[in-house]
């Protein structure tokens, strides 16, 4: 139901909302994770003409999932928008709720196709996160970790997604995707411990049943984790060691989210999503330099 002084549901009104509603930079993080996927598992996306071609589709495939998750996430969060936040287009009334369900399935209906033009079983990783997406939204998301763990193997899947599009070796891209998965986890506690004044009544997650505190610990963990882990690609990839400097920032930003979402979870929740495009970085030029030094001229 459309609140009585919403914006008028034009089509120009309707589609800058959705473009909102799936955070676009959310999912060019999901593509260049992918791509790095690519080049972790040693072949370059410039390769040959099929291998572009497939990193392009698997890429594209990560960014529609990534919409799709997005757009999904809030219809699902309508009723606890309209108050916590409701300047977001949908409680907003800025776009209409059966346009943002078709777009859902719009969104998931071309990325599994996108992945599975790449190659088959990237096809079947896409479907498998929709599945682990769909289910998350429909009964873990109220459980908490289940759905922590869920959205957080997700997160991790785009490295080993990119690496089967293109037949590469698998080893280093699931490094990347344990790496990802364990800072997801992190932020995820962060971010219900932040939301747990609105959460209460309706979602029993890690931290409405066992308090902040104990939430913000746990994720301080797993992110602290992440971060003792950092190295591995060095160690078992022989990635040059300029990448330890590399992942040094997003290293030095992580153990500060850990700190800092122990008084202030907002701000520990902030600072980990910046140290994951940092470190995101940081794998794509120790994947990339990799690729690029072992390439003759």
């Amino acid at each position: 139901m459309r609140p009585r002084n919403a914006p008028r549901t034009d089509p120009f009104t309707q589609g800058w909302g959705l473009f909102l509603l799936t955070r676009p930079l959310n999912g060019l993080l999901s593509a260049l994770g992918v791509l790095v996927g690519v080049l972790a598992a040693g072949v370059s996306p410039f390769e040959s003409q099929s291998i572009t071609v497939k990193a392009g589709l698997v890429a594209l495939a990560a960014f529609l999932g990534t919409a799709g998750g997005n757009v999904l996430n809030d219809l699902r969060d309508l009723h606890i928008d309209r108050t916590a936040h409701p300047e977001r287009p949908l409680p907003s009334g800025r776009v209409r709720i059966p346009v943002a369900r078709r777009a859902v399935l719009f969104f998931w209906a071309l990325a599994i196709l996108a992945a599975y033009l790449a190659d088959r079983e990237a096809g079947f990783l896409a479907s498998g996160a929709v599945v682990l997406l769909t289910w998350y939204e429909l009964k873990w998301k109220k459980e908490g970790l289940p759905g922590n763990i869920a959205v957080a193997v997700v997160s991790g899947s785009l490295f080993p997604l990119g690496a089967l599009a293109v037949s590469g070796d698998l080893r280093v891209p699931l490094v990347l995707g344990l790496l990802a998965a364990l800072a997801h986890l992190g932020r995820e506690l962060f971010k219900d411990a932040e939301d747990a004044k609105h959460d209460r009544a309706v979602r029993r997650t890690y931290a409405v049943r066992h308090g902040t505190k104990p939430a913000t610990l746990l994720g301080a963990i797993f992110v602290l984790l992440a971060v003792t882990l950092s190295p591995l690609p060095h160690f078992l990839a022989a990635w040059d060691t300029r990448f330890l400097i590399a992942i040094l920032p997003a290293d030095l930003l992580f153990v500060f989210a850990a700190v800092a979402a122990q008084y202030k979870p907002t701000h520990g929740r902030a600072a980990a999503k910046g140290a994951m495009v940092l470190a995101l970085l940081a794998f794509l030029y120790g994947a990339g330099w990799r690729i690029w030094s072992a390439t003759p001229f």
